[in-house]
């Protein structure tokens, strides 16, 4: 049971991955002013200020909305989607090992 556990968690974590560089280049190709106004997050290399930032702006808030880039929505639903997976993922996991 546990090993189809760790292969979604894999999984779900690499489109994370790919999404979150997606939507991280998109925001500093497109909308550069909100980008530098963030902080300029970089996929990888990326201070927890400017992480707090960027979740602030599209994962806590309505606000990247403002951007009217339809594009942009499907990528911050996209993440929103996996990071809600990942969290089900990760209570499934505790839940296993609490039951031994």
């Amino acid at each position: 049971v546990m090993w189809w556990l760790l292969s979604a968690l894999g999984l779900n974590t690499l489109i994370g991955f790919v999404v979150g560089f997606k939507l991280n280049n998109r925001l500093r190709c497109e909308h550069s002013d909100t980008w530098i106004a963030l902080g300029q997050p970089q996929f990888l290399n990326n201070s927890i200020l400017n992480q707090w930032r960027s979740a602030k702006f599209y994962l806590f808030s309505e606000k990247y909305k403002q951007l009217s880039d339809p594009i942009f929505d499907k990528l911050v639903l996209a993440i929103r989607i996996i990071n809600v997976i990942q969290l089900a993922l990760l209570a499934c996991g505790i839940i296993l090992v609490k039951a031994g």
